[in-house]
């Protein structure tokens, strides 16, 4: 298990983020993310989720689906919001966890009709939505013995990997990661949801690989029009 832990840690491509100088400075630059390693990749997840036309399904494998390197200048090209929450984050990250922010985006679809729904808050009433709007990202690296791609890491994790919203406006993440359900019935198998159906650029961020506190969060997801 530490080996498959370890493994999944190296599947994420390290991507240079510098913090800003002082305002007599000039911000440094940021340096491009490492190459792309074909061996090791994350995708994103759910019930019905499409990426470059094909559907995802459940294989690490598919061609044309795994998430690209990004930095936060990339994501600024997104949306403004979600690239100054994440620098923000970068900020208040110690030395050793700055080596340890990672991003990764990849435009997806939303659609169909999964036969079960799951709950969202929506203007503070729980409200139902479909299963296919859920998703979720995943990690894994290519084992050439088996010649298979194997799953190492799910985003979110309830007991390694908390999430949070960076765009709450189109995508609901629970803020209980306790197997005890709170006062609305979200729990740690909360599923994280979108609100509508759609096309979105899908964001993923790693803040630390440090297992989080109960209330705290180390991964940041965004679903951006």
């Amino acid at each position: 298990m530490k080996k498959l832990f370890t493994a999944a840690l190296g599947t994420l491509m390290i991507f240079g983020l510098a913090a800003c100088g002082g305002s007599k400075k000039d911000p440094e630059p940021t340096p491009e993310p490492e190459k792309y390693d074909t061996t090791k990749r994350a995708v994103p997840e759910g019930y019905s989720v499409f990426a470059q036309g094909g559907a995802l399904g459940w294989d690490l494998g598919i061609e044309g689906t795994e998430m690209a390197a990004a930095s936060i200048k990339d994501v600024s090209g997104l949306s403004t919001d979600v690239a100054d929450a994440l620098q923000a984050k970068f900020d208040k990250a110690s030395d050793e966890e700055k080596k340890g922010f990672y991003l990764y985006t990849l435009e997806v679809k939303l659609e169909g009709e999964a036969g079960w729904t799951t709950n969202v808050m929506k203007d503070g009433e729980v409200v139902a939505v479909d299963g296919a709007n859920t998703i979720k990202g995943r990690m894994g690296h290519y084992d050439a013995e088996d010649e298979a791609w194997i799953s190492d890491a799910w985003f979110p994790d309830p007991h390694l990997f908390h999430a949070e919203s960076l765009t709450p406006s189109s995508l609901f993440i629970a803020e209980n990661w306790a197997e005890e359900a709170d006062e609305h019935g979200f729990d740690w198998t909360s599923n994280p949801a979108a609100y509508e159906q759609g096309t979105y650029k899908f964001v993923l961020a790693l803040y630390t690989w440090v297992a989080p506190s109960a209330t705290a969060c180390n991964i940041g997801m965004a679903l951006i029009k």
